[in-house]
């Protein structure tokens, strides 16, 4: 399972996510003024939850088959996108619950949730057959 090819795949995928992450919330950011104090560090923190979202899933072996209806896989990849938003706000540095802007943060995790959809129906990821077969 550990194989080069695995991290590589985990690697591509985690790139995906991250920018399925980070985009839309960039984008509020700009549009709406800020949706949680975003500055780089708070960037960072969206980033690196989005890639942990994307390891501990590939770890966990949770993965729809190509197969696997498109609802299936369009809630695949939509839950870690918004997982990965969340996460990545509750570990910015300056977050408080008392504080925290609820309606930017779900607008922000359901945008990232749509741009996720958005993206597997234009660039659908390589099943994980491709990727052995093109590495």
């Amino acid at each position: 399972m550990f194989t080069r090819v695995f991290w590589r795949d985990v690697l591509a995928r985690a790139g995906r996510n991250a920018l399925q992450v980070v985009l839309p919330v960039v984008l509020l950011a700009q549009t709406t003024g800020t949706v949680t104090g975003l500055d780089w560090r708070a960037t960072v923190d969206l980033t690196v939850a989005a890639v942990a979202v994307t390891v501990a899933k590939a770890l966990a072996g949770l993965s729809a088959d190509a197969s696997a209806p498109t609802s299936v896989r369009a809630l695949e990849r939509a839950v870690p996108a918004a997982a990965a938003v969340l996460l990545g706000v509750l570990t910015a540095p300056a977050w408080s619950v008392f504080r925290a802007d609820w309606t930017g943060i779900s607008v922000a995790a359901l945008s990232a949730a749509v741009a996720a959809v958005i993206h597997m129906a234009v660039d659908p990821p390589l099943t994980r057959e491709q990727f052995r077969s093109a590495v």
